[in-house]
């Protein structure tokens, strides 16, 4: 995962699973009016995309890799 690599917007669907090994990803909570407001970062041994896991189909919140790191 590339520096600032978006692992999923708000809203878009979740295809994939990220199993964290090296990177950190950062979780931003998008508000009505565009802002977001971080909450919650994940590093390694985390799990970024659970919602596609627990039969979710979009989030509210967007990740986007604030590491380069492998994932």
């Amino acid at each position: 995962m590339p520096l600032r690599f978006s692992v999923y917007e708000s809203g878009g669907a979740q295809d994939y699973i990220y199993f964290l090994i090296t990177s950190i990803v950062s979780m931003l909570y998008v508000m009505d009016d565009g802002s977001s407001a971080e909450i919650v970062l994940t590093c390694d041994e985390g799990t970024v995309g659970i919602s596609v896991f627990m039969s979710g189909e979009s989030t509210p919140s967007r990740a986007m890799a604030q590491c380069a790191g492998k994932g």
